[in-house]
């Protein structure tokens, strides 16, 4: 904003000041300083208008009015700093902010552009209200044209505002009316009409021209020919209409284009006038439709097959159609004197009386069925649905009932009844329990089982699943999946459902059952129910585990057996070659005559091999003779430290040349053992045996023997060999049993060391553990029960390595 350099003229300081300027009569007298001011103060409370002056340079504002000053606060008249740059300004704060930046643009336009000043706005008052302001303004200039001063006045102008946004607010809610409204002066003049009585008559809208009289709209609805109805000319027809307004009678009239209109008019106290047009072409569909409803439903209500009457409170009968009087066997023509309850059997009145006084306003509809007992001695039954009518006062006047003949009904039911009795035991019989499953929508479903159904899972008729989710609860965890994607499946494509799957019993048990289900359909091929049955296999399934378990052992042994068969002819073939060789070469004395030294070498082969054979023999009869229960087995107090000591001795050579180191860990109060002595040789021979095939060079071996806290004598033999993959353990344990790997083939031996073990250590009444890891080393353990453990003799004593000695 630009500034003058040079003084300008001051504000005036008070209203003094402002008379001086201003005050002087219209014939040119010059009145006093306070009869002016008296008047410019009645002109202020006259019109509720504030005057204000600003002194731009100085940025103080002058103001003055008869009440409290819109800007401020305190006095009426008032001089207080003003700078519209200032956004801390109170007037400025005091500012609606949705009109706030608009204001400050005017004043801004005024001062730079000289756009005329005049502007309204909302501003907030001391009580937190806005009022509406209009502020009006002009610019005092100098010389050069720069503004120095602004002076102007504030005017509340809340109430017309007000009075406007309600205006337009009614008129907005006019035009959203579903009624088409148009408004007339006291002269006929059209003044207004909304937007639904312009989209009624669209082809009259160049007639809704304010000031248009109102008989020339009604010649243009004639000239239009939007009036089916109307006959004769159109004089006639405006005759018509004010007939209608003068008897304050609403009309009706159809339009050309099928629409029912209802016309009335009002007139207002002014004198103006109100027509409203409203479209109930709706309903007057819905009267024809009605009235042709009305007489089908006489037509079937006297002609239908059912029974429909009408009847007081006490049992008289008011209506009764052709086939209640009909069955009943009264005169239709005549029915005075008719009581519903004289065709019900005397031991059902009481009943059916009390029935009827259950109805009321909370309890409207009800139905009910009774026997009736016919003059011919038959006997029928009969369904009704009744409705109770009330008067004012809330008691019943009338009931209306409609009914049929369920006697077909109610004979299948019996005959229902006997069939599920048989369904029933047929069901325990065959262990097949039935199911249905009601479907009322696609999220609510309600489940009906069979008794035998509860059985076969096990739980009480009032536990049924009722929901499907609550079912999966009894179906096992890794079959829940497949059961609800099937189910599913079924449910989306209407295809039967078939499938077998575990459940589990609330007690723990695991059964298995086979499901089948189909949809079940109405006359609109709409699933309104599943019905199938489960069938208990779990005693198949186990049938048919065992078989397939039985054959895996069949299939396993005999893999075995070939295995074995084909070891033992390799093991068989290798000494029994190097036997005939050796003889043969000794026979036909290929070095010269016997004596020479190689014939030496040749001999202890032999011996060799025929040790080996004989080995191989001994250890297939062994197991032979274990398992046909014609093991020689004598019993002794065995001292298990000897035995391993022997043994250990027994293979040092072996172990020497293998290269490996053997150690032996006794317990230092080891006890005897009840056993036989040459069984156990075999065990810790064979164990010992296995220990070294299997361990590299550079490996060591460890026999132990210790008593364990439990009271078990264990031996154990521990290598540091190969090792056995886990997948691999149950083979090795098996009868002739070999990890087939390159390094194992190169290993001779039958298979039936850990077997022949296995069996001496069952004689013993002990069992036999197998520890390994694949690449580390391998622990095999013979535990031997506490009933074989004979404590030490106190004649005992024991010895610094561990054994015990005499």
């Amino acid at each position: 904003m630009t500034r003058a350099n040079k003084p300008v003229q001051r504000p005036a300081k008070d209203a003094s000041s402002a008379a001086k300027s201003h005050g002087a009569y219209l014939d040119g007298t010059q009145e006093s300083e306070a009869q002016f001011a008296e008047r410019f103060d009645l002109v202020l409370w006259a019109t509720s208008t504030e005057v204000w002056d600003w002194d731009i340079e100085r940025k103080l504002l002058w103001s003055k009015s008869r009440k409290q000053p819109l800007h401020g606060e305190g006095d009426t008249e008032t001089t207080r700093h003003f700078d519209i740059d200032d956004a801390e300004e109170v007037w400025a704060k005091r500012l609606h902010p949705e009109d706030r930046e608009r204001v400050l643009q005017s004043i801004r336009a005024h001062l730079d552009h000289n756009d005329p000043f005049d502007v309204e706005y909302r501003q907030r008052q001391l009580n937190d209200d806005y009022m509406w302001v209009r502020s009006v303004g002009r610019a005092v200039r100098d010389a050069d044209g720069s503004p120095v001063r602004m002076v102007g006045t504030h005017s509340d102008i809340t109430t017309q505002k007000l009075a406007e946004i309600e205006k337009q607010q009614l008129r907005d809610a006019v035009d959203s009316a579903s009624e088409g409204i148009v408004l007339f002066d006291a002269d006929e003049r059209f003044v207004y009409a909304n937007k639904r009585y312009r989209e009624l008559f669209p082809r009259i809208g160049q007639f809704l021209v304010p000031g248009t009289p109102r008989d020339n709209i009604r010649r243009a609805y004639f000239a239009i020919g939007a009036m089916t109805a109307t006959v004769g000319s159109v004089d006639d027809y405006i005759l018509e209409v004010r007939q209608h307004i003068d008897a304050g009678e609403a009309s009706e009239v159809c339009l050309t284009n099928g629409t029912w209109l209802k016309r009335s008019d009002h007139v207002l106290p002014t004198g103006y006038a109100v027509s409203i047009r409203t479209d109930i072409t709706a309903m007057k569909e819905r009267e024809e439709a009605l009235g042709a409803s009305e007489k089908r439903y006489r037509s079937l209500v006297e002609d239908q097959p059912e029974f429909v009457c009408r009847y007081k409170p006490d049992g008289s009968l008011l209506f009764s159609n052709a086939a209640y009087a009909k069955q009943c066997g009264f005169d239709l023509e005549d029915i005075s004197g008719i009581n519903i309850f004289d065709f019900v059997p005397p031991e059902e009145v009481a009943a059916l009386k009390r029935y009827v006084a259950s109805l009321g306003p909370d309890k409207p509809f009800a139905t009910v069925e009774h026997r009736l007992d016919l003059q011919d001695g038959s006997v029928r039954w009969q369904e009704w649905s009744d409705r109770a009518f009330f008067d004012e006062s809330g008691r019943v006047f009338e009931f209306q009932a409609f009914g049929r003949d369920v006697t077909d009904r109610k004979i299948a039911e019996e005959e229902l009844r006997k069939n599920e009795a048989s369904l029933t035991e047929a069901q325990e019989t065959a262990n097949v329990g039935s199911w249905s499953l009601e479907i009322e929508d696609q999220n609510q479903m309600r489940t009906l089982w069979s008794a035998q159904l509860c059985r076969i899972f096990g739980i009480e008729p009032d536990s049924v699943p009722q929901e499907f989710d609550a079912y999966m609860q009894y179906t096992h965890a890794d079959d829940r999946e497949l059961v609800g994607r099937r189910w599913t499946h079924s449910l989306k494509t209407g295809e039967p459902y078939d499938l077998e799957h575990r459940i589990v019993w609330p007690d723990g048990q695991i059964r298995h059952v086979h499901t089948r289900a189909r949809a079940m359909k109405d006359q609109f091929h709409h699933t309104t129910r599943w019905s199938g049955a489960r069938v208990d296999i779990t005693y198949r399934i186990e049938a048919e585990r065992e078989i397939l378990e039985a054959k895996e052992r069949a299939e396993f042994a005999d893999q075995q057996k070939s295995e074995f068969l084909a070891n033992m002819s390799h093991e068989l073939r290798t000494p029994l070659n190097a036997i005939l060789g050796f003889s043969q070469m000794m026979e036909t004395e290929i070095f010269g005559p016997l004596g020479d030294a190689h014939y030496e070498g040749y001999v202890t082969d032999i011996l060799y091999s025929g040790r080996h054979l004989l080995s191989l023999i001994d250890d297939i009869l062994d197991l032979s003779r274990i398992e046909a229960g014609k093991a020689e087995f004598h019993e002794t107090e065995v001292d298990l430290g000897t035995t391993i000591e022997r043994c250990t001795h027994m293979m040092t050579v072996n172990i020497r040349q293998a290269e490996l180191v053997l150690d032996v860990e006794l317990g230092t109060e080891l006890p005897l053992l009840r056993g036989d002595a040459r069984a156990l040789d075999q065990i810790v021979l064979n164990l010992l045996s296995n220990a070294l095939k299997f361990t590299p060079a550079g490996g060591r071996i460890t026999v132990a023997a210790r008593l364990s806290d439990t009271g078990c004598l264990a031996l154990s033999v521990r290598d540091t060999g190969v090792g056995i993959k886990s997948s691999d353990i149950p083979r090795v344990l098996s009868r002739f049993g070999r990890v087939n790997s390159a390094d194992n083939r190169k290993i001779a031996g039958t298979g039936l060391g850990l077997q022949l073990v296995d069996a001496l250590a069952q004689l013993h009444d002990g069992e036999l553990k197998l520890d390994s890891e694949f690449g580390v080393g391998t622990t095999v353990s013979v535990l031997f029960p506490k009933s074989r453990v004979i404590p030490l003799p106190s004649g005992l004593r024991k010895r610094p390595d561990g054994g015990a000695a005499g």
